[in-house]
């Protein structure tokens, strides 16, 4: 065999350990990356198995449970009155009259006197509760709570339900939103909310006992075009107003997301 051919055989064998080295490296490689990808799989899997399993507590637990359990002293041991602002259609209206029908007393807020007084005398008649009604436009800012503060003093309010909001005429970029618009939606769905809190809180806090509940909405989760401002001002009752009040002592701050 001459030199020459002696190289290429030599290269050649080199060559192929080379080859056979890096596709040992590549399988090994692969291999390790299979158990790395297994194990983030698997902790992915636990995580979401948790978090369907902490949903599923809690649906039963808010929703399964006061349907099977329901009973009038659960209820009114946070107190004889609730105050429901909006309560003169929709969700208030609705809320106003399941806690009649738990016994309690309702208190409506809203803007229009006709709608409140017939939505009072329709609950005092059919569940044989006290009413009583307030009205106030929270439109017109803070010099309607003066009234409201009066109105509710020394009443034994142990529910708060934050309902009254309000939304655009329809869709539109902010920029094609007219000011006027903004500042209504800032006072009725945000500046309400907080203003109605400092008027019942310090009574809870007081009696140690009290609920609130602040009615969001779904568009506080996602962003959604079209619709900054009312948006905002419902993450502003999902996120900082409920941090707020956890730290309050014996009050139970909840909250609803609607549409």
């Amino acid at each position: 065999m001459s030199a020459y051919n002696f190289n290429i055989a030599k290269l050649g064998n080199i060559v192929q350990g080379t080859i056979v080295s890096l596709a040992k490296e590549v399988v090994q490689s692969y291999d390790n990356n299979l158990d790395i990808l297994a194990i983030v799989g698997a902790c992915y899997t636990v995580r979401k198995g948790l978090h369907l399993l902490s949903g599923c507590c809690s649906l039963i637990k808010h929703q399964v449970f006061p349907l099977l359990f329901s009973n009038t002293n659960t209820i009114l041991k946070y107190g004889e009155w609730a105050v429901v602002t909006g309560g003169s259609d929709g969700i208030g209206k609705a809320y106003a009259e399941e806690l009649a029908r738990l016994g309690v007393n309702i208190i409506l807020l809203g803007r229009s006197i006709q709608k409140l007084q017939n939505v009072s005398e329709a609950i005092a008649a059919t569940y044989g509760v006290k009413t009583r009604i307030i009205v106030a436009d929270f439109n017109k800012g803070p010099e309607v709570f003066p009234s409201i503060k009066e109105a509710l003093v020394d009443v034994d309010v142990g529910i708060l339900v934050n309902n009254a909001g309000m939304f655009f005429d329809y869709p539109a970029c902010l920029t094609e939103v007219p000011e006027e618009k903004s500042l209504e939606i800032i006072n009725v769905n945000i500046a309400a909310a907080v203003m109605m809190v400092y008027v019942v809180l310090p009574g809870m806090l007081q009696r140690k006992r009290g609920a609130i509940i602040n009615v969001s909405s779904i568009t506080s989760w996602k962003p959604v075009p079209l619709m900054t401002v009312y948006a905002a001002s419902k993450v502003n009752l999902m996120l900082h107003l409920k941090q707020k009040l956890i730290f309050s002592s014996n009050v139970s701050p909840r909250l609803l997301c609607c549409l």
